[in-house]
């Protein structure tokens, strides 16, 4: 009886035992699993560290040439800038605009016409604001033919004959809409100065209109205005030219 007691005790001990150390042999599995575990996040942490300081330090290195790149654009624009200026006022000084844009155009036009520039450049600098005009104004009036009404007394001439003057008006129509063979002289007209040999140059537009001719050495200078019904009424001088 005292002999199966203590083979049982010792075997109770023994399965005690064998439990301990299988206790304690799954804490110094977790325990060593825990330590790698730790060793191996701090490895990829410390890894992940130098990545990030790399892409840290490219990233400042990009940022430095973008930096210098900018600046050099900023350089650049400004540089672009002064000169777009400098060619503007350049523009402005030496592209003619307003009266000088038609004064110059008009030059080129009697280029264009065979007309030599040491004629030109003669005429230019003999030309002053003075005007030598001869006698008073000479008036005279015409009827202004209409699509409806043509006929005698439709044309003057002034200088002798030299210049002939025509042209041609709008019809007027009446309050209850018939139109009557008179010009309507809130309407544009046309007005026609020809010269002897066939040369014509005209005046467009609602009348009072001023035109002027260059012929020879004179100049004949015109204004048109609406005289009685049908009738306009054309005023010339003769000017020494230039």
């Amino acid at each position: 009886m005292s002999l199966g007691l203590n083979a049982s005790r010792r075997r109770e001990k023994r399965r005690r035992r064998m439990m301990m150390l299988k206790w304690l042999a799954g804490l110094a599995i977790i325990a060593g699993a825990g330590a790698y575990a730790y060793r191996t996040g701090a490895m990829l942490a410390e890894g992940e560290v130098r990545r990030l300081e790399q892409s840290v330090a490219e990233l400042n290195v990009r940022l430095s040439e973008l930096g210098a790149e900018n600046a050099r654009l900023r350089e650049a624009r400004e540089s672009a800038l002064i000169e777009v200026e400098q060619w503007r006022q350049r523009y402005q000084k030496d592209v003619p605009t307003g009266q000088l844009a038609e004064i110059l155009t008009r030059v080129q036009s009697r280029m264009a016409d065979g007309v030599k520039p040491e004629r030109l450049n003669f005429v230019i600098g003999a030309v002053s604001n003075e005007r030598r005009c001869e006698g008073g104004p000479v008036t005279k009036r015409f009827i202004l033919p209409t699509p409806l009404s043509t006929g005698s007394n439709d044309a003057v001439t002034f200088a002798d004959g030299l210049i002939t003057v025509t042209g041609r008006g709008e019809t007027s129509v009446n309050d209850k809409g018939d139109r009557e063979a008179w010009f309507d002289p809130s309407q544009p007209v046309t007005l026609r100065f020809i010269e002897i040999g066939g040369r014509a140059t005209e005046a467009t537009g609602t009348l009072p209109l001023q035109h002027s001719m260059v012929i020879g050495d004179r100049e004949y200078r015109f204004a048109i205005r609406a005289s009685n019904r049908s009738f306009v009424e054309v005023s010339s001088d003769v000017c020494a030219y230039p």
